[in-house]
């Protein structure tokens, strides 16, 4: 499971300078964030008076000056704030007035520098919080455990961690599901859709795409199926991959999904054959042979008998990939093999759902006529 991390990184979208970032706990962060204006405050007071020293001597000068220039001299000698630098200007111009040359241009602009330095440094400290990233800000996810966070599931655990394993993938479906309806509608909410850096990664579709099995493997024709493509998707800003740019990559995914055909890949079986595959005698059982899985020389069974027990749509796949060890997983036949992609078969029974009229989807379809008890007439597939 993956957690945020603490501690200093570098979010690389900004680069190696701006993007230093300084990840603490909420409460660390709230002590830094007080320290830091604390300090600022502090290093304001004392930089002022090394700012005070530096006029001080640079306006000093070994010729004959007036009492005006004298006073301001010890100003900037003896006070320790801006704000009481300000203060005693003001209060020079005014006593002053009448009695000095150009007496406003030499009090004046002091006035306006001790005040302007006084807001800048308050202003630095208020601002200071800034330094504390917002909570939709980036933060770094790290594995919980190195080494122990990724690989494939042990199918010869208890059943006790199989339940939790089953328990984890339910969760994980309903998170995804609250996800898409919240993030890909026309109207996507903001607080629901910052888990990604991006809320949605943009894709085209097509829906006369070539058959990417043999031909006449595919139902809608050889060139029915629906092709879905994204552009180029950067690993750091799309996919949120926090790497420097030399070793930052850029990912297409292209999925293309049709129905196909069953009539050549299917049999059905009943009485002892029936029996033979673990169902009842007068069972009917229908097995498609689109591979073989295992020890298993088909792909999927159903039990045509499921139908009148009023059952909803049930859902199996399976999965292929080219680089997969001989003889495991799923095998599929030669009409199917695909040696430059994954594949996945799912297998969609409609059981008891009926229809009130019929259609010919390529995957719902219901043209079946069927009556159910008060005699009205149903379709289903």
């Amino acid at each position: 499971m993956s957690s945020i991390y603490t501690g200093p990184w570098i979010n690389w979208s900004q680069g190696a300078i701006r993007g230093a970032v300084l990840t603490l706990p909420s409460r660390e962060g709230r002590y830094l964030t007080t320290f830091i204006a604390t300090f600022i405050t502090i290093v304001g007071a004392q930089l002022w008076r090394i700012i005070s020293f530096i006029l001080h001597q640079a306006r000093s000068s070994s010729g004959p000056q007036d009492g005006l220039h004298h006073q301001q001299q010890n100003i900037f000698r003896n006070t320790s704030s801006p704000a009481g630098v300000a203060w005693a200007f003001a209060l020079q111009a005014w006593y002053w007035r009448g009695r000095a040359q150009r007496l406003w241009v030499r009090t004046i602009p002091w006035v306006y520098f001790s005040l302007g330095y006084m807001l800048a440094i308050a202003a630095a400290a208020v601002f200071s919080s800034r330094i504390s990233e917002a909570a939709g800000s980036a933060r770094l996810l790290v594995e919980g455990s190195i080494g122990q966070s990724c690989g494939f599931f042990d199918t010869s655990l208890c059943l006790a961690s199989l339940a939790a394993f089953e328990q984890k993938v339910a969760n994980t479906t309903i998170i995804t599901s609250t996800y898409a309806k919240a993030c890909y509608g026309d109207n996507p909410s903001p607080l629901q859709c910052q888990t990604f850096p991006k809320a949605m990664l943009n894709f085209a579709t097509s829906d006369g795409a070539p058959c990417p099995f043999v031909s006449g493997t595919c139902s809608n024709g050889n060139n029915g199926a629906f092709e879905m493509t994204t552009g180029l998707l950067s690993s750091r800003e799309d996919l949120g991959i926090n790497l420097p740019s030399k070793y930052s990559f850029q990912y297409r995914k292209s999925t293309v999904c049709a129905p196909i055909e069953t009539a050549q890949y299917v049999q059905n079986f009943t009485g002892a054959s029936a029996r033979n595959l673990g169902y009842a005698f007068t069972t009917t059982i229908y097995q498609y042979d689109y591979g073989s899985i295992g020890h298993q020389n088909y792909t999927y069974l159903y039990n045509r008998d499921v139908t009148p027990t009023q059952t909803g749509y049930t859902l199996s796949a399976v999965f292929a990939s080219p680089n997969a060890p001989r003889n495991s997983g799923w095998q599929p036949i030669l009409d199917l093999v695909q040696t430059d992609a994954d594949l996945s078969m799912e297998f969609i029974a409609s059981n008891s759902v009926t229809y009130e009229e019929p259609n010919d989807d390529p995957v719902f379809g219901a043209n079946v006529e069927k009556f159910n008890a008060t005699g009205s007439l149903l379709f289903y597939g």
